[in-house]
Protein backbone atom coordinates (compact mmCIF):
# COMPACT_ATOMS: atom_id res chain seq x y z
CA UNK A 1 0.00 0.00 0.00
CA UNK A 2 2.61 2.40 0.69
CA UNK A 3 4.35 1.40 -2.52
CA UNK A 4 1.11 2.67 -4.47
CA UNK A 5 0.65 5.92 -2.37
CA UNK A 6 4.95 7.02 -3.24
CA UNK A 7 3.87 5.91 -7.07
CA UNK A 8 0.40 8.36 -6.58
CA UNK A 9 2.93 11.23 -4.66
CA UNK A 10 5.56 10.84 -7.80
CA UNK A 11 2.53 11.04 -10.72
CA UNK A 12 1.15 14.12 -8.82
CA UNK A 13 4.48 16.03 -8.26
CA UNK A 14 4.88 15.22 -12.16
CA UNK A 15 2.18 16.60 -12.81
CA UNK A 16 2.36 19.81 -10.54
CA UNK A 17 5.73 20.33 -11.99
CA UNK A 18 5.30 18.63 -16.02
CA UNK A 19 7.80 19.56 -18.69
CA UNK A 20 7.68 23.02 -20.35
CA UNK A 21 10.20 23.81 -22.56
CA UNK A 22 10.85 26.93 -23.68
CA UNK A 23 11.39 27.83 -27.09
CA UNK A 24 13.98 25.61 -28.40
CA UNK A 25 17.36 26.96 -29.07
CA UNK A 26 19.34 26.66 -32.74
CA UNK A 27 22.80 24.71 -32.72
CA UNK A 28 24.49 28.48 -32.84
CA UNK A 29 22.09 29.80 -29.77
CA UNK A 30 22.95 26.42 -27.82
CA UNK A 31 26.37 26.56 -28.24
CA UNK A 32 26.45 30.15 -26.99
CA UNK A 33 24.68 29.15 -23.78
CA UNK A 34 25.07 25.54 -22.60
CA UNK A 35 28.70 24.86 -21.58
CA UNK A 36 28.93 21.17 -22.31
CA UNK A 37 28.40 19.65 -25.79
CA UNK A 38 29.56 16.25 -26.82
CA UNK A 39 28.82 13.37 -28.90
CA UNK A 40 29.47 9.21 -28.14
CA UNK A 41 27.96 6.19 -27.28
CA UNK A 42 25.87 4.93 -24.25
CA UNK A 43 27.63 1.96 -22.49
CA UNK A 44 25.13 1.18 -19.69
CA UNK A 45 22.05 2.85 -18.14
CA UNK A 46 19.98 2.08 -15.13
CA UNK A 47 18.18 3.79 -12.39
CA UNK A 48 19.32 5.37 -9.11
CA UNK A 49 18.17 7.80 -6.07
CA UNK A 50 18.67 11.48 -5.64
CA UNK A 51 21.07 10.49 -3.06
CA UNK A 52 22.83 8.15 -5.50
CA UNK A 53 24.23 10.75 -7.57
CA UNK A 54 25.62 13.48 -4.97
CA UNK A 55 28.52 13.99 -3.96
CA UNK A 56 28.64 11.88 -0.68
CA UNK A 57 31.02 14.90 1.45
CA UNK A 58 27.07 16.82 0.35
CA UNK A 59 24.84 13.72 1.23
CA UNK A 60 24.87 14.71 4.99
CA UNK A 61 23.71 18.69 4.78
CA UNK A 62 21.09 17.90 2.65
CA UNK A 63 19.18 15.22 4.78
CA UNK A 64 19.36 17.58 7.66
CA UNK A 65 17.91 19.81 5.10
CA UNK A 66 15.14 17.51 4.51
CA UNK A 67 14.56 15.58 7.64
CA UNK A 68 11.98 17.31 8.32
CA UNK A 69 9.89 16.76 5.31
CA UNK A 70 9.39 13.06 4.96
CA UNK A 71 8.28 13.24 1.32
CA UNK A 72 10.92 15.26 0.74
CA UNK A 73 13.21 12.33 2.16
CA UNK A 74 11.49 9.62 0.57
CA UNK A 75 11.75 10.95 -3.09
CA UNK A 76 15.88 11.34 -2.32
CA UNK A 77 16.21 7.85 -1.11
CA UNK A 78 13.68 6.64 -4.43
CA UNK A 79 14.97 5.68 -7.66
CA UNK A 80 14.06 8.28 -9.86
CA UNK A 81 17.20 9.10 -12.30
CA UNK A 82 18.58 7.90 -15.15
CA UNK A 83 22.39 7.48 -14.70
CA UNK A 84 24.21 7.08 -18.02
CA UNK A 85 27.54 5.93 -18.40
CA UNK A 86 28.67 7.61 -21.72
CA UNK A 87 31.54 7.32 -24.15
CA UNK A 88 32.64 10.09 -25.26
CA UNK A 89 33.81 10.17 -28.72
CA UNK A 90 34.12 13.75 -29.89
CA UNK A 91 33.79 17.24 -27.71
CA UNK A 92 32.83 19.95 -29.33
CA UNK A 93 32.16 22.45 -26.05
CA UNK A 94 33.90 22.34 -22.75
CA UNK A 95 37.46 20.09 -23.92
CA UNK A 96 38.49 18.81 -21.01
CA UNK A 97 36.14 16.09 -20.32
CA UNK A 98 37.14 12.96 -19.68
CA UNK A 99 36.62 9.74 -22.31
CA UNK A 100 33.88 8.16 -20.25
CA UNK A 101 31.42 10.34 -18.20
CA UNK A 102 28.01 10.02 -16.58
CA UNK A 103 25.10 11.67 -18.03
CA UNK A 104 22.21 12.33 -15.68
CA UNK A 105 18.38 13.12 -16.48
CA UNK A 106 14.78 12.24 -14.33
CA UNK A 107 13.59 8.80 -15.25
CA UNK A 108 9.78 10.63 -16.03
CA UNK A 109 9.04 12.81 -19.30
CA UNK A 110 6.86 14.91 -16.55
CA UNK A 111 10.09 16.16 -15.47
CA UNK A 112 11.80 16.57 -18.57
CA UNK A 113 14.02 13.52 -19.01
CA UNK A 114 15.58 12.03 -22.06
CA UNK A 115 15.48 8.69 -22.72
CA UNK A 116 18.82 7.38 -23.93
CA UNK A 117 19.49 3.63 -24.87
CA UNK A 118 22.41 1.64 -24.47
CA UNK A 119 24.70 1.08 -27.81
CA UNK A 120 23.11 4.40 -29.72
CA UNK A 121 25.14 7.25 -30.51
CA UNK A 122 23.77 10.97 -29.26
CA UNK A 123 24.70 13.98 -28.96
CA UNK A 124 24.08 15.87 -25.87
CA UNK A 125 23.68 19.31 -24.68
CA UNK A 126 24.22 19.77 -21.06
CA UNK A 127 25.25 20.90 -17.44
CA UNK A 128 27.14 20.41 -14.58
CA UNK A 129 24.55 21.75 -12.23
CA UNK A 130 21.76 19.14 -12.15
CA UNK A 131 17.56 18.93 -12.31
CA UNK A 132 15.88 18.74 -9.03
CA UNK A 133 12.17 20.70 -9.33
CA UNK A 134 10.53 19.59 -6.28
CA UNK A 135 14.09 18.78 -4.83
CA UNK A 136 15.07 22.40 -4.01
CA UNK A 137 17.52 22.91 -0.48
CA UNK A 138 19.03 25.52 -0.15
CA UNK A 139 22.22 23.50 0.11
CA UNK A 140 21.08 22.20 -3.53
CA UNK A 141 20.44 26.34 -4.56
CA UNK A 142 23.76 27.42 -3.12
CA UNK A 143 26.32 24.67 -3.57
CA UNK A 144 27.56 22.43 -6.35
CA UNK A 145 26.71 18.92 -5.24
CA UNK A 146 27.01 16.69 -7.99
CA UNK A 147 30.13 14.30 -8.42
CA UNK A 148 33.03 14.76 -10.44
CA UNK A 149 32.74 13.83 -14.04
CA UNK A 150 29.08 14.02 -13.97
CA UNK A 151 26.54 15.90 -16.13
CA UNK A 152 23.02 16.75 -16.58
CA UNK A 153 20.49 16.97 -19.38
CA UNK A 154 16.73 17.39 -20.40
CA UNK A 155 14.34 17.10 -22.91
CA UNK A 156 14.71 20.51 -23.42
CA UNK A 157 17.88 20.71 -24.51
CA UNK A 158 19.09 19.98 -27.71
CA UNK A 159 20.41 16.36 -26.93
CA UNK A 160 19.44 13.81 -29.68
CA UNK A 161 20.48 10.96 -31.26
CA UNK A 162 23.75 11.30 -33.75
CA UNK A 163 23.46 13.31 -36.78
CA UNK A 164 25.66 14.35 -39.33
CA UNK A 165 24.71 17.73 -40.00
CA UNK A 166 24.31 18.67 -36.41
CA UNK A 167 27.78 17.70 -35.74
CA UNK A 168 29.48 19.40 -38.59
CA UNK A 169 27.96 22.81 -37.39
CA UNK A 170 28.86 22.35 -34.09
CA UNK A 171 31.96 21.30 -35.73
CA UNK A 172 32.72 24.56 -37.38
CA UNK A 173 31.44 27.05 -34.11
CA UNK A 174 33.97 25.06 -31.86
CA UNK A 175 36.67 25.98 -35.20
CA UNK A 176 35.27 29.65 -34.65
CA UNK A 177 35.98 29.51 -30.98
CA UNK A 178 39.72 28.36 -31.54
Amino acid sequence: MKSLLLVALMVSISQAFACKCSETWTVRESFKYVPIIISGKVLKRKVVSFAEMIRTDKLHDIEKDIAGDSQKLKMFEMNFIFEVQFLVTERFKELNIPDTITIYTTITSGSCGFRFEEGKEYIVYGTKKGFYPFMLTEVMKKEMIERENTYWTTHCTRTQLYNDLEAKELRTLRKRME
